[in-house]
């Protein structure tokens, strides 16, 4: 049991965040200027990074993810909760209804509280960082969960970047490539609607470590500032592992209190990663 919530635990980091090294929520990106349609290219740009919701807490009730890893399938249901930069709960729950685990994430550190087995697991991020060799940043998951723009290896040293934005399928679509020594080394691309309300899409391709990752939103739902998928398709292809992971959101709750117990039963033991 233990070493299965270990693998959701590194899943949802992995795929999530392997996927996003040296990534960054940012607003940074500087597009060289162009004569013709400058002022239009540069407002759909803004319009696409401070594309964010504008929530202090979310919550998102009946949860239910479909995981392929390697052609082995898995059902996680449960429910997730955010506390804007501070905070992000996964409760396990399957059919019978009560609480079987619970993964606590704040910028610092992760806890995994297994119920059955009365024990947990407490780890800073920059353990699990080593452990993984991945930079686990808390606000790179929070905004690949809550939908909002985040830059892939940005502002590097080592590259030039060079950024369009052009259609795809009358959506506005941003381009993100680096470049080292001459070589395009990864390819990003972002994907919004006509209106600007809605991002539907991120690319990723990484032809350093040979990774490609597909993030897919759909089933918007809301209005405004407020309008929000019901629907995140990952899909994942490197070296060694296919995985595909389709979280569907029930329930969605924005600015209600959040109560979150993050106390271990005296009683639990401490086991490692």
């Amino acid at each position: 049991m233990g070493r299965r919530y270990h693998r959701l635990l590194y899943v949802l980091f992995y795929l999530v965040l392997l996927a996003s090294q040296g990534c960054r929520t940012g607003r940074n990106l500087q597009v060289p200027e162009k004569p013709e349609r400058e002022d239009r290219n540069l407002s759909l740009i803004r319009m696409l990074e401070a594309k964010t919701h504008d929530f202090r807490t979310l919550k998102i009730k009946r949860v239910d993810m479909d995981l392929v890893i390697n052609g082995i399938q898995e059902n996680i249901r449960g429910n997730l909760a955010m506390y804007r930069d501070s905070l992000i709960v996964v409760s396990v729950i399957p059919a019978l209804g009560y609480e079987m685990i619970r993964i606590l994430c704040s910028p610092d550190s992760v806890i995994i509280i297994n119920r059955p087995q009365k024990n947990y697991y407490a780890a800073s991020f920059e353990y699990y960082r080593k452990k993984y060799s991945i930079p686990v940043d808390f606000r790179d998951l929070q905004a690949l969960l809550a939908n909002e723009v985040f830059y892939y290896k940005d502002n590097l040293g080592d590259r030039i970047y060079e950024k369009q934005l052009t259609t795809r399928h009358e959506n506005n679509l941003f381009i993100v490539d680096a470049f080292r020594e001459g070589k395009r080394i990864t390819n990003q691309g972002i994907e919004i609607d006509p209106t600007g309300e809605k991002l539907e899409n991120v690319f990723i391709v990484d032809y350093d470590s040979r990774m490609k990752l597909n993030l897919n939103y759909e089933d918007f739902t809301g209005d405004g500032p407020l309008l929000f998928p019901q629907k995140l398709k990952i899909d994942l292809v490197e070296s060694n592992n296919t995985i595909k992971m389709e979280i569907n959101y029930g329930q969605i709750i924005f600015n209600d209190s959040l109560n979150v117990e993050f106390a271990v039963p005296e009683q639990y033991t401490r086991g490692s990663f």
